[in-house]
């Protein structure tokens, strides 16, 4: 069984399976004679579509969470980098539309600290040093980059950029691990098909 789906939350469509399930099960007066056939019947197959940043991933890393496995620290481990790139990425983009916007930063020194982050090539960065974060902390907090962010619409910026700038101190810990939650907000863009089963209620999803 196969259902297309996109920007749905769970509860329809578990409220669909449900539904489906109990037709199934009419179907066949209630009773499953045959072991093989009923493992058939409890796989039901999701094709996600959408446009970047519609929640793809984001629904696949919750039921992940939720239901699934989970993400164990050495899982979590491999998230650093992304979370170190989306940074980035969400500064260059907020450091280009300053300049589309023609917004001005409130302190010289951020020029210089815009320049720095431009330059960094968002591919190569594995780690979170010493003068990037304090650049990128002096640019979250002048006023010409608030106006950039609240004027977001107007460009394209990840939905991650306030909830990762905001624990920016948490962030470039030595010994930083991503929670949960970091996982979570990650964005990266999803190419080709990925597959993840897990279980709810003695029904395999994949």
């Amino acid at each position: 069984h196969c259902w297309t789906c996109c920007r749905l939350s769970v509860e329809p469509l578990l409220a669909l399976l449900h539904t489906s399930l109990y037709r199934l099960s009419l179907s066949n007066n209630s009773k499953i004679v045959n072991s093989a056939y009923a493992n058939e019947l409890l796989y039901y197959y999701f094709l996600f579509t959408g446009t970047g940043e519609s929640g793809k991933s984001t629904f696949i890393k919750q039921m992940r969470i939720i239901h699934g496995s989970g993400y164990t620290d050495e899982d979590r481990r491999g998230f650093i980098k992304l979370v170190y790139q989306n940074i980035f990425i969400a500064m260059q983009a907020m450091t280009r539309a300053m300049e589309t916007l023609k917004i001005l930063y409130k302190y010289e020194q951020n020029k210089e600290n815009a320049q720095l982050i431009r330059e960094v090539d968002v591919e190569k960065v594995a780690s979170f040093e010493a003068p990037y974060v304090e650049a990128i902390k002096l640019l979250w907090s002048d006023p010409g980059i608030e106006e950039c962010y609240d004027r977001r619409r107007e460009y394209q910026l990840s939905d991650s950029t306030k909830y990762y700038l905001s624990s920016i101190d948490r962030i470039a810990l030595p010994h930083y691990l991503p929670t949960q939650q970091d996982v979570l907000r990650v964005r990266v863009p999803t190419t080709g098909i990925i597959e993840y089963p897990f279980d709810l209620e003695n029904i395999i999803f994949r």
